[in-house]
């Protein structure tokens, strides 16, 4: 077996601001196998026209590492409990960490989870982002319908050296989500614009399925 990274690479990036933006994905498969996904993956791509789709953006926000964290057994503060918040609550909820949600009017679905003992929630009434470090988190995401406040959580989070996110300004948060394919559980390819264009990663990725 052989273990190999793939990349669709700009070329644009390295040519202009130094961004380099890439569709990549680890697997651990016979050479032949490998082979054959690479070639369906390919054409995946060049069917939705990347290239052409990323050469049309000048991308501003610096250069980010796509990697994979690793949550099982973290702690990871969800501040807000609404629509937004509950996106963010299934894209974890299967990675064996600790959810808290904090929020005031909780999410029918947030507050059945909670029931249920999958998640934790805290009523709580968001003013300021002096809670942070009552709860020593590993992540932070800040997705209340408050831009200001969510600007507050996420620097104050970075004082206290952790990870924060924000739904509504990617460009100031530590990570960016990516959007995912999961190929039968056992392969997942993660699309990243940085968290420049969501609509963009979205396009690709109901080509690529």
């Amino acid at each position: 077996d052989e273990i190999l990274n793939f990349f669709a690479i700009s070329s644009n990036g390295l040519g202009t601001n130094g961004n380099v933006h890439c569709i990549s994905f680890k697997i651990s498969l016979s050479i032949s196998s490998i082979c054959d996904i690479y070639a369906k993956f390919m054409k995946s791509i060049k069917k939705c026209n990347v290239h052409s789709w990323i050469y049309k953006y000048n991308f501003t926000i610096g250069r980010s590492l796509i990697v994979d964290l690793h949550l099982g057994g973290k702690n990871i503060l969800i501040v807000g409990s609404g629509n937004e918040a509950l996106k963010r609550v299934k894209l974890l909820e299967n990675e064996g960490c600790q959810i808290t949600v904090l929020g005031e009017k909780p999410h029918p679905t947030i507050k059945k989870l909670s029931e249920e003992q999958k998640i934790k929630f805290k009523k709580i009434k968001l003013t300021s982002a002096n809670f942070i470090k009552n709860y020593k988190p590993f992540l932070v995401i800040a997705s209340t319908s408050d831009s200001q406040l969510n600007k507050k959580i996420v620097q104050a989070s970075k004082k206290l050296k952790i990870l924060a996110y924000s739904s509504d300004s990617p460009e100031t948060s530590d990570i960016a989500y990516l959007s995912l394919v999961d190929l039968k559980g056992t392969i997942k390819v993660g699309i990243s614009t940085g968290g420049a264009s969501p609509i963009m990663a979205k396009k690709i990725k109901s080509k690529t399925e």
